[in-house]
């Protein structure tokens, strides 16, 4: 019996599969690696004997799948109470993200200096929330919490819910964590523990992080770095949700497309230097692509694109191809192998399928391009010529995106229950942009890690095809179609006959068929047309996007008040009339107030003229932190009282200090002129402090700014209560007149009492809250008493609006609603 490798790697993975999924419980393995020994040995002796092995072979690869299964399961995690305070020693293993001041890190419990028990066992892992310590805010440039720091904390473990049919608990505890702790106290202990290969791998990846945000514009630069260093935490939610129902997602993951854009640009690079098949040129395209691997966190999808991309780079040097299907199994087998747990994990599947998918699309893409150019083949006419390929390029994008997904259509229907039915076309779309995308993310991290100020060069270069893909995913209507169709039974139907294309259309007999279908002549474009070709669709892109990005932007002569839709918080940015930009408070999130902005500057704008910070409270700077780290900012503006008592202050200060914002107090009476016409006048606090009766917590230190430009001003009240309501009332008299009030305190019911309301007397009034918020803001009252005021036609809410745009030439002023988009 002749057994072909493939069953061979296929039984082994399938014996981890049965080790992992079945009720087998084993109180020792090792029995089963004797058994596979003497397995193997038994089909030795039956080759020797010239009796068929295969049968044994077979039995062999199952059993040692069962066996490396059941010896790498991961011990079951210990019971960790939840509920009580706590305090603990961690270490954190992971690079920990950030939002709006609070960062999110894996912590592994360790010993404590002094043997303090902290009623966790060391080894477990935690997943803590914690602002940084004073002490590394004070030291530090962001972020300020990295891999190997050891600190000390203290808060309440707790078992988060299921997320509707999702149980986070469980995948927590999949990850090795038993908990989440939002921790109360944190303490620095030590920095630069943990593995120095590891800490330097992070040092380069946030390094990399830090130059793209710096150099391209948000959303575009969170999206950079999903593309090309897998960090998906800057990306904000509604593009992540635009990418999903468009069934875009798994350009965001890190796979086989981006290793091998990033193979075959440097084979061609290497070639062009070295000379095509030169070893020197294989060994170091193979090198940048493991290099790429590591630095993108060697999720399971890039392992088994590397090591399918180092068989291929293989393969072309010693001259000997190696099947599609063979290489997947191979990488397959090597993977499961090493961490027998991934075969259970969603990207090892989706990775592998559309694999899978790609190996059965590419002897039709061959077929049709082979009748395509047939009659076109003899013709002199560059015309012809042309339209043979570029129908060739459509052909292959049309067929990989179609075999791709109807490889992975059941998985992605079974985990998320629904299919998107636009991938298809989105993928088409998408797809000429990608390598761009990628080289351009490559090229301003690289230029602005070394050059920080040349880096809004390509940063700016880049922005366009990645503009493209976010572009793409939110034109793409949200097809999403329901599967309750989708059984156990049709996905493992679906998934083996998937298998089984790919097996077929590697065998021998097809492999020669598609060889003489190559065989036969074909146009390709070479030289300075085939550069222009690669080059034109960037082009015409960058063109389109930059050219429309840059004529919107210019200044009209109108001034534009943008009250920004970034959540529960506070942001409003402004335009004047000669173009001069100001923010005044920058909302919870920096990730949804960077998108914001930056989608109303020019993309190589990186300079705010003004930022204003009415007071510290997290959903008033927590997004200006990410502000003052990634834009040149005139001059910062914060009110002149104490704010130390804010949890941000530290981070703040750093903010300050890292990039030498210059920074001014204001109070009561001063006034800046900010162009022809346009005034920014302070209303609050005063200058010698709050008076006795008015409660002083950081809501009553609020700036109150008032804008004028012509006949028409604004009234900006940050958070301010009753009592500083009924400060202003006795002491700015008409200067609360305003045309437009931004309400105070997102609508809350201890704000915009009825007689500060009469006073101001508005035309229109906008309330910045987010969306079904946990403090019930804007309180049904306050609501009903603007309606009353200002009719309701004339109340905007960012939570049901979206961004409120008030535009104004002196005289006239009119207001535009950009449209909720889900936050």
């Amino acid at each position: 019996m002749r057994l072909v490798p493939e069953l061979v790697l296929a039984a082994l993975i399938a014996g981890v599969g049965l080790g992992l999924w079945s009720d087998l419980y084993l109180a020792n393995a090792w029995p089963l690696l004797l058994l596979f020994l003497g397995v193997l040995a038994a089909a030795a002796g039956c080759r020797l004997f010239g009796v068929p092995a295969g049968p044994m072979l077979l039995a062999a690869a199952l059993i040692l799948g069962v066996w490396r299964a059941e010896t790498g399961e991961s011990p079951p995690l210990p019971l960790v109470s939840t509920g009580s305070k706590v305090t603990a020693t961690v270490l954190i293993t992971d690079a920990p993200t950030t939002n709006g001041g609070r960062y999110r890190f894996k912590g592994q419990v360790v010993e404590d200096d002094d043997g303090t028990p902290s009623g966790i066992p060391v080894g477990v892992s935690l997943l803590v929330y914690s602002l940084p310590p004073e002490e590394l805010a004070a030291e530090r440039h962001q972020p300020f919490l990295r891999y190997g720091d050891r600190l000390r904390v203290t808060g309440s473990v707790e078992r988060l819910e299921p997320i509707g049919d999702f149980d986070y608990a469980a995948w927590l505890e999949s990850q090795g964590i038993v908990g989440v702790m939002w921790a109360r106290e944190v303490e620095a202990v030590s920095t630069g523990g943990g593995s120095k290969a590891t800490a330097a791998l992070h040092h380069v990846r946030t390094g990399m992080a830090s130059a793209i945000q710096r150099s391209v514009p948000a959303p575009e630069s969170g999206l950079a770095q999903a593309l090309l260093l897998g960090i998906r935490s800057e990306l904000p939610q509604d593009v992540k949700e635009s990418f999903r129902a468009t069934g875009m997602s798994h350009l965001l993951a890190i796979s086989g497309l981006h290793v091998g854009v990033v193979m075959a640009l440097m084979l061609a690079a290497a070639s062009a230097v070295a000379g095509r098949n030169n070893p020197w040129a294989v060994l170091t395209t193979a090198l940048v692509v493991w290099a790429y691997a590591v630095l993108s966190g060697l999720d399971p999808p890039v392992v088994r694109a590397a090591i399918m991309g180092s068989l291929f780079l293989a393969q072309g040097l010693l001259g000997r191809g190696i099947r599609g299907v063979t290489a997947l199994l191979l990488a397959g087998a090597a993977i499961v192998l090493i961490d027998p747990s991934l075969l259970g994990s969603l990207s090892f599947q989706l990775s592998f399928t559309a694999m899978a998918g790609v190996i059965v699309g590419l002897p039709i893409i061959t077929a049709f391009s082979a009748a395509i150019a047939a009659p076109l083949s003899t013709s002199d006419s560059w015309m012809a010529r042309w339209a043979q390929y570029g129908a060739s390029l459509l052909i292959a994008s049309v067929v990989i995106s179609t075999t791709t997904t109807l490889a992975t259509l059941p998985l992605v229907a079974w985990h998320f229950g629904e299919i998107p039915l636009m991938s298809v076309p989105a993928t088409i779309l998408a797809m000429p942009a990608m390598p761009a995308a990628l080289v351009g993310a490559s090229a301003t991290s690289v230029v602005g890690t070394l050059a920080p100020p040349l880096g809004v060069i390509p940063g700016t270069l880049a922005w366009a095809p990645l503009a493209w893909l976010i572009w793409v995913a939110d034109a793409m209507p949200p097809a999403l179609l329901p599967a309750p169709w989708l059984t156990a039974t049709v996905a493992g139907v679906w998934l083996g006959t998937t298998g089984l294309l790919a097996a077929l259309v590697s065998s021998g007999r097809v492999r020669r068929g598609v060889a003489g279908l190559r065989r036969r002549p074909r146009w390709r474009p070479s030289g300075p047309a085939g550069l222009a070709l690669a080059a034109a669709p960037v082009a015409v892109i960058a063109a389109v996007l930059i050219l429309g990005q840059f004529s919107g932007a210019r200044p009209d002569g109108l001034l534009h008040v943008y009250v920004l839709d970034i959540g529960q918080g506070d942001a409003v940015f402004v335009v004047t009339p000669d173009g001069r930009q100001m923010l005044v408070d920058g909302g919870p999130d920096p990730t949804a107030t960077l998108a914001a902005v930056s989608s109303l500057m020019p993309p190589g704008d990186r300079r705010l003229d003004l930022v204003a910070a009415t007071h510290l409270d997290s959903d008033h700077v927590g997004g200006l932190l990410g502000v003052l780290d990634r834009y040149g900012v005139g001059v910062v503006l914060h009110g002149g009282t104490d704010q130390r008592g804010s949890a941000l202050y530290p981070q703040w200060q750093a903010a300050l200090s890292a990039r030498e914002h210059p920074t001014a107090a204001l109070h009561a009476g001063h006034r800046i002129l900010l162009g022809r016409d346009v005034a920014l006048e302070v209303l609050h606090p005063p200058a010698d402090g709050l008076p006795a009766g008015v409660d002083r917590n950081a809501n009553n230190r609020s700036l109150v700014l008032r804008l004028d430009y012509g006949d028409h001003s604004f009234l900006l009240t940050g958070d301010i209560e009753v009592e500083a309501e009924r400060y202003l009332l006795a002491v700015a008299g008409d200067k609360l007149r305003a045309d437009v009030l931004k309400v105070g305190h997102h609508g809350s019911r201890t704000s915009t009492t009825a007689t500060f309301l009469e006073r101001a007397d508005p035309r229109s009034a906008v309330i910045s809250a987010g969306r079904e918020n946990r403090f019930g803001h804007p309180h049904a009252e306050v609501v009903e008493r603007l309606e009353r005021s200002v009719g309701a036609g004339n109340v905007f809410l960012t939570a049901r609006d979206g961004t409120v745009e008030y535009v104004s030439d002196g005289e006239a002023l009119w207001v535009v609603v950009h449209g909720y988009r889900g936050r």
